[in-house]
């Protein structure tokens, strides 16, 4: 099945940490088979921001029709954000890039691709500059425990006392 477009809005790990559905390791890293029950309830494993994004990527390439779209929102730290950061798939061509602030310090951007061609056979999507290589989103947005949520003022705007 083939799909004309994706609409995408994964978890950045500000309100809670970005997980999937997967099965937890023990700190020896030996995973255990589940035991039936009754009740089934999902573990939850670590799912890093920029898998997230690659795996949307990835899925898009096979997914989508010639043509077809994928569109997600892609949060960044502003003060360290250039087009080095956004994922990327030999499929497919970034066709729109628009920022929507959050606070002084991060914002998402809307990214739009269009798929160009279908993948070739080994093609993945990848990230030429990892940008939580020291740490997560939401570290970034918190400096010392403390968050600013007031957007900057507009050129020519007197400041609020």
């Amino acid at each position: 099945m083939k799909f004309d477009g994706i609409i995408a809005d994964p978890p950045y790990g500000i309100r809670e940490k970005s997980s999937k559905v997967g099965v937890k390791k023990d700190k020896d890293g030996n995973v255990y088979p589940q035991q039936p029950h009754d009740n089934h309830y999902p573990e939850k494993a670590k799912y890093s921001l920029n898998q997230a994004f690659i795996d949307i990527m990835d899925l898009a390439a096979v997914k989508l029709v010639v043509a077809g779209r994928v569109a997600f929102w892609f949060p960044v730290a502003r003060d360290t954000y250039n087009e080095n950061v956004l994922p990327r798939h030999e499929a497919l061509q970034l066709i729109d890039n628009c920022e929507q602030m959050l606070t002084q310090r991060g914002s998402r951007r809307l990214l739009v691709y269009k798929k160009q061609r279908e993948p070739i056979a080994g093609e993945a999507a990848y990230i030429l500059e990892d940008p939580y290589a020291n740490g997560t989103f939401r570290e970034s947005m918190f400096v010392q425990g403390r968050t600013t949520n007031a957007k900057p003022e507009a050129a020519g705007d007197a400041p609020t006392v």
